[in-house]
């Protein structure tokens, strides 16, 4: 797995890089940068973030990394119930006293760690003599057309966040103008079709400023009438 740990105080970061075993992929973060922006594009998995003293912007930006599908958030402050109050998509809190840090933050890695390898991966097929139809665990779905081009959209962005206006772009080019409002009523229709609970997407995820995504796996097969 790939760690993010942002700590102001580097006594604090040392402690923390030298509990997380070294078969992980850890980089310390720079606390003057864009972490919003960082953590996004390294796509971690977990980041540890000191809260031990935190400001207003602060909690914002919390609030968005706890949005982003694949890192979960782990804040090491006292008192967890405020922050998991104020940060609603909060994975975890830990004390920042050595006594604790340790155990905890192999216990949140061990649990990370079930927890991704107990969520089941998607595996969405597309057969290529047919636009309207795709095929998941072995169920067929037939799509609309323009369903099925707003998923083709985003299944070539290869798990990279797609905004709603290129989208909109891409299915309707230049007549798209108003079609904002449409394309999400797609998006909400092929949750529905696809996900095993469209209220709690996992196959096509959103962040707020950045879009749409899609995060399973996807098979290209072939028409039964086509020839080497």
């Amino acid at each position: 797995m790939h760690i993010g740990v942002a700590c102001k105080s580097e006594s604090l970061a040392s402690m923390l890089l030298s509990v997380i075993p070294h078969d992980y992929r850890v980089i310390q973060l720079d606390m003057s940068s864009s972490l919003t922006t960082t953590c996004r594009d390294l796509k971690l998995d977990v980041m540890f973030y000191e809260a031990l003293y935190p400001t207003r912007s602060e909690y914002a930006k919390w609030r968005e990394i706890s949005k982003f599908e694949n890192t979960d958030l782990v804040l090491i402050a006292h008192g967890a119930e405020r922050f998991k109050e104020l940060v609603p998509n909060l994975y975890g809190v830990i004390e920042g006293t050595q006594e604790k840090l340790s155990v905890d933050v192999l216990k949140i890695l061990a649990r990370v760690k079930q927890d991704r390898l107990s969520q089941p991966r998607h595996t969405l097929a597309i057969p290529s003599f047919g636009e309207s139809l795709v095929v998941m665990h072995g169920r067929r779905i037939v799509l609309t057309r323009t369903e099925m081009a707003v998923l083709r959209a985003l299944i070539e962005a290869k798990g990279h966040y797609v905004s709603a206006k290129q989208l909109v772009h891409t299915i309707w080019g230049d007549t798209g103008v108003g079609k904002k409002e449409d394309l999400y009523v797609y998006i909400s229709r092929l949750r529905e079709k696809l996900e095993d609970d469209s209220l709690k997407s996992r196959l096509i995820v959103s962040s707020r400023g950045m879009g749409y995504a899609f995060l399973g796996d996807v098979n290209m097969l072939r028409s039964p009438t086509s020839s080497d």
